[in-house]
Formats: C-alpha cells, structure tokens, sequence
C-alpha cells in the first residue's frame, strides 16, 4: 500500500552555494521508495547537468505531506 510522504533534500554543494534545499511530496510503499522518488524528482528539475541523484542529501523524511512554511524550500511537487 502506497503513502504519502514529505521529503526534504539538501542540493549538492556544486550546483547550489547557499545550501538550497527541495521539498518533495511522493508516495511510496517504504520510506527508501518515497526518498529515492524525491531524489529522481530533484534531479528532473535540474535538467542538462550531470548530477548523481545521491548526491542530493537527505534531510528529513517524514509520512504525510507536510507544507514548508519558512518559504526557504524549493517545493518539488
């Protein structure tokens, strides 16, 4: 059974100087699912460079779909 959850990404350090984060809404059956999705769809929105989808450093995972309020996250979905 699929869930949803929120999962928060921190860029690598060659494509983003100020620590920029992404914030992915997915679903998934496990967590690693949902956190691999995140990651596919961080890299989706860097199209043209060549980045590692790991590179992508996760910060916070958690279930449900959970808004960031501080506006500092880019939304990935």
């Amino acid at each position: 059974m699929t869930e949803k959850y929120s999962v928060l990404l921190l860029y690598p350090d060659y494509l983003s100087d100020d620590n920029e984060t992404f914030l992915a809404h997915v679903e998934g059956e496990t967590i690693d699912e949902a956190v691999n999705q995140a990651r596919a769809e961080a890299l989706a929105s860097n199209p043209g460079d060549d980045v590692d989808p790991v590179d992508f450093k996760l910060i916070f995972a958690a279930a449900g779909h959970i808004d960031d309020l501080s506006g500092n996250a880019q939304e990935g979905r």
